[in-house]
């Protein structure tokens, strides 16, 4: 099955620090910021990182703000794109002094799914069979 849309977790870092942090290994042991509520001590765990303590906050500009003011080394944050150039375009002047590591270190993917006897499966079917076809025009709707 095809996907029907996929979201990416970038590890933002204070600009001085971009060449330190290129990708999720090279944060373990830190103090890293997210947004209360999301996942990303799951994504932490199953890549088999140990990091130094996590600081939530209510919001992304919340951590960003932690972030800069060295409360941690890194914040996550999750964006509809994996291409950095439009990670950067997306969070404009948010990241005045900070910067993106150079890919991003969690891809998901969302799935419809259903039973197997489900009456919802041939519509699950058909969706899958359009965004396959569309694949290009959905990517590019969700970048912009």
């Amino acid at each position: 099955m095809c996907p029907v849309w996929a979201y990416f977790t970038w590890a933002i870092v204070r600009r001085e620090d971009q060449t330190r942090y290129k990708q999720l290994g090279d944060l373990r042991g830190e103090t890293i910021c997210w947004t209360r509520g999301s996942s990303y001590r799951d994504t932490l765990y199953n890549a088999g990182l140990n990091f130094g303590e996590a600081s939530e906050s209510a919001d992304d500009d919340s951590a960003l703000r932690m972030l800069l003011a060295g409360r941690c080394r890194a914040m996550l944050m999750s964006l509809d794109t994996g291409q950095p150039k439009k990670a950067r375009a997306i969070l404009g002047p948010r990241l005045d002094g900070l910067g993106l590591v150079a890919q991003p270190v969690e891809r998901r993917y969302v799935h419809f799914a259903v039973g197997a006897s489900s009456t919802w499966i041939k519509t699950i079917e058909q969706i899958d069979k359009v965004v396959g076809r569309h694949r290009k025009e959905l990517e590019r709707l969700q970048i912009q």
